[in-house]
């Protein structure tokens, strides 16, 4: 996918709980995964160990900084953004682009990744690098802002508090304003639901209490819209 938002997969959690961080210099941070071996019941090992999934993922990283600096190569010649349209099958991503972009503080900096592989066991590594010179920053930020437009999730879950209702005289629908986290950032997100489900909402912020709402998550860079709202529920379990 070009664009992930919400919820992390569990996976992703389970390796973000393993994850150590150690800054050896200014500007310079190394990143410690540890994974166990996958074992059967018995300790046996794996006649074919199963590759973790850490391994899996610095690989796709590896794949997708090769392909975003090759295709910043061609666009430079070319000046056509949607050469990156498929790149996303890759491992480009939004967030890829953005996170890029942000360590090289804007552009002002080199981004230089160098990627080891130690299970503890053998002597040798196996050493990665991945290198994004400040000149290809500004490509990769085209790429995320390109990759903004599509922006979109569907069936997607949102929880928050209503902050503004509007009904027109003699119109059944309504439109409401649900404050509520993505990302970790406070959005105010923008839908319009049916008779029934605004007076679901009315009643939400008559109380207080926070609203559940799903829909086609759509994101833009000063709008955050719900389209094609399919439920719409006041959350009794809080505390």
């Amino acid at each position: 996918k070009k664009n992930y938002i919400g919820q992390r997969p569990q996976p992703v959690n389970e390796l973000l709980d393993k994850v150590d961080l150690g800054q050896t210099e200014e500007g310079s941070f190394v990143l410690n995964i540890f994974l166990p071996n996958n074992y059967y019941e018995n300790e046996t090992l794996l006649l074919i160990p199963e590759e973790s999934f850490s391994k899996k993922a610095l690989k796709i990283f590896i794949e997708a900084s090769k392909e975003l600096t090759d295709k910043a190569i061609i666009y430079d010649q070319t000046g056509d953004i949607n050469i990156f349209h498929e790149s996303f099958k890759r491992g480009v991503s939004l967030n890829l682009c953005s996170s890029i972009v942000e360590i090289s503080a804007n552009g002002a900096n080199d981004v230089n990744i160098d990627i080891v592989y130690n299970n503890g066991l053998e002597i040798d590594e196996v050493v990665e690098s991945v290198a994004f010179t400040k000149e290809v920053i500004p490509i990769i930020q085209k790429v995320a802002d390109y990759y903004k437009k599509d922006l979109l999730e569907e069936d997607f879950e949102i929880i928050g508090y209503v902050t503004k209702l509007h009904q027109e005289i003699e119109e059944e629908k309504g439109e409401i304003t649900l404050s509520c986290l993505l990302e970790g950032k406070l959005k105010k997100v923008r839908m319009v639901l049916s008779e029934e489900q605004y007076l679901i909402a009315q009643e939400a912020h008559k109380n207080k209490k926070s609203l559940v709402c799903r829909g086609t998550l759509k994101m833009f860079d000063r709008s955050t819209v719900l389209s094609d709202v399919t439920s719409v529920f006041i959350e009794e379990n809080e505390l």
